[in-house]
């Protein structure tokens, strides 16, 4: 089931071609999702308020991966490299909001559009999921372009704590009927 947290060879993987592959991290890729992030706390916001601490050490995102069973966190990697990290968190009636964070030395190569579509596709075709939320800030122009081109549509917008604008995108799986 999505909700749980992957065990042995459940875990999922997605070979994308030309040596990139999609995968689910554990415990062990924690050193690497923070060297992967550890210089970028601006491109972190996307992971909420909680970000900072949750990615301040391997020892807090270790404990989180560890205890939180709705949180998942998936990796894109080029060549074995860590590139793209996308997050996600199950909710109530087959819905996934989503986070992603693409390298600084990774950027601008389409690497986060192949992620994310690649796992729409797994979500909507293999593992029962209907709608997928994600939040962005007003001025992260590149990721509104990212949600946009694959779909998602803006549907809200909000303050966060210091004022900024932030717009909620969502995608619905296509030919599913919304549940009232």
């Amino acid at each position: 089931m999505i909700g749980e947290k992957p065990q042995g060879p459940t875990k999922l993987e997605i070979d994308l071609g030309d040596n990139l592959r999609l995968e689910e991290l554990t415990t062990a890729d924690a050193a690497e999702i923070i060297e992967l992030v550890k210089d970028d706390p601006e491109g972190m916001r996307s992971f909420g308020e909680s970000a900072a601490k949750l990615f301040s050490s391997t020892e807090s995102l270790v404990e989180s991966m560890e205890n939180e069973t709705r949180h998942h966190y998936l990796g894109l990697r080029v060549e074995g490299a860590l590139a793209v990290l996308l997050a996600y968190l199950t909710e109530p009636r087959q819905t996934v909001k989503l986070s992603y964070y693409t390298g600084k030395n990774f950027r601008k190569q389409g690497l986060a559009k192949r992620a994310l579509s690649a796992l729409t596709e797994e979500f909507f075709e293999r593992k029962g999921i209907y709608h997928l939320i994600a939040t962005v800030s007003e001025s992260n122009l590149a990721s509104i372009a990212l949600l946009e081109s694959t779909g998602f549509q803006k549907v809200s917008e909000f303050p966060d704590g210091s004022g900024e604008k932030f717009f909620r995108y969502d995608l619905e799986k296509p030919g599913h009927e919304n549940d009232p």
